[in-house]
């Protein structure tokens, strides 16, 4: 038998679990998304034009870089791959930088990085330079990761 200690922890533990659930299908659900042009400024634009890539980067510059720094680097790998399109983004209106969380705050909340390699050893690696698409998995987000891709999105 659970003791109230147990039963409290399972409670929240299905509470979160239902609001994962909904926050997941809110924040991906292409319909309730913020139109593109609406989201956020863009700084540039540079490479092959809309609707002609058949990349897209999205450019999220570090919080402390100025706009535009990257406009070189970026041109550079448009050169190198015609059908790329890089858009630099800027800071939502009104924000002076993209999150308030560190990495290592993020990182307490359960986010995760992943390599494109399998492991750390060199058969992985080779395995995974064949077809790096398919050498990449993510679990499904965290209710405290949906938490902080909300409080982007909605900043």
């Amino acid at each position: 038998r659970l003791n109230r200690e147990d039963e409290a922890k399972a409670c929240r533990e299905e509470e979160e679990e239902r609001r994962r659930g909904v926050m997941y299908e809110m924040l991906f659900d292409p319909l309730l998304s913020i139109p593109e042009c609406n989201a956020l400024p863009v700084v540039c634009d540079v490479g092959a034009t809309r609707g002609e890539e058949d990349l897209l980067l999205v450019w999220l510059r570090g919080n402390s870089e100025e706009p535009g720094v990257s406009h070189g680097l970026l041109a550079s790998l448009c050169d190198v791959c015609p059908r790329l399109r890089a858009v630099e983004v800027d800071f939502p209106e009104g924000q002076s930088r993209w999150y308030r969380w560190t990495d290592e705050d993020s990182v307490g909340f359960g986010a995760e990085w992943f390599e494109m390699a399998g492991g750390p050893s060199k058969e992985d690696a080779e395995k995974a330079a064949k077809d790096p698409a398919r050498n990449i998995s993510f679990g499904r987000p965290s209710f405290q990761e949906l938490e902080g891709l909300e409080e982007l999105e909605v900043s």
